[in-house]
């Protein structure tokens, strides 16, 4: 509810204390790993076959935003992972990696501009490795716009606005990977661990959503009801 209101303007945005894109990746080691790993990372996404699911937030993008989530909040998806070996290996050598998932745009889709989760983003950044992306797909990020390399990765702050377009007429794919970082130090915080009671009280609206999908009768029939829930895990 309350990010329904702040995407409104009803109430301020999230405070936002780094930069919108951070070029130098070399502050980031697992950038390298992640990189390197494109192949067998692909290779996996595209043996999920119909395994994707709607997002859930609606009022960012009616349709045509789907997902496969592999970590949420620090909480393995088990069922998911076992898709996907090689890329849940890869993605545990990230340090503070709290939420990870292929995030994949249908063709004439775009994602509204919106802002992360009060008291989730502001200790977070976001890394997507590109795994398919046709020309004109952009992501904008207060204001500036970028467009994705396949095998490349690009890390932004998601407490600045931002939006996404694939305005071609094919699929696109990343890989999206939060991990723990202090802007205040400008250093990764891999030892810390999210509040998620704190969490699930700010993001209700959304925790609510994935709980209920649990309730539902065809749920253990669905390997990853929203990308985020499966009969494994517990938020």
């Amino acid at each position: 509810f309350m990010y329904i209101l702040r995407y409104l303007g009803f109430i301020s945005p999230l405070p936002s204390y780094g930069k919108a894109f951070y070029d130098n990746l070399e502050e980031f080691p697992f950038v390298k790993i992640l990189e390197s790993s494109f192949d067998v990372i692909r290779k996996e996404f595209m043996e999920l076959n119909d395994k994707l699911v709607a997002w859930p937030e609606k009022y960012l993008c009616k349709k045509g935003w789907d997902v496969f989530g592999l970590y949420a909040f620090q909480n393995k998806l088990e069922n998911n992972c076992v898709l996907c070996p090689e890329t849940s290996r890869i993605l545990e050598s990230v340090p503070g990696m709290v939420t990870a998932m292929f995030s994949c745009l249908q063709p004439k889709t775009h994602i509204k501009p919106h802002v992360g989760y009060f008291q989730y983003s502001e200790k977070i950044l976001r890394c997507h490795l590109a795994i398919k992306v046709p020309p004109g797909c952009i992501l904008k990020v207060n204001g500036i716009e970028r467009g994705w390399e396949e095998g490349k990765c690009m890390i932004f702050d998601d407490t600045f606005t931002h939006e996404a377009w694939n305005k071609s007429n094919e699929l696109r794919v990343v890989l999206m990977i939060d991990f723990l970082y202090s802007r205040e130090d400008q250093t990764m915080t891999p030892e810390q661990n999210l509040d998620k009671d704190e969490f699930a009280l700010i993001s209700k609206d959304l925790m609510e959503t994935l709980n209920s999908m649990g309730k539902n009768k065809n749920f253990k029939e669905r390997p990853n009801a929203l990308g985020f829930y499966d009969s494994s895990t517990t938020l």
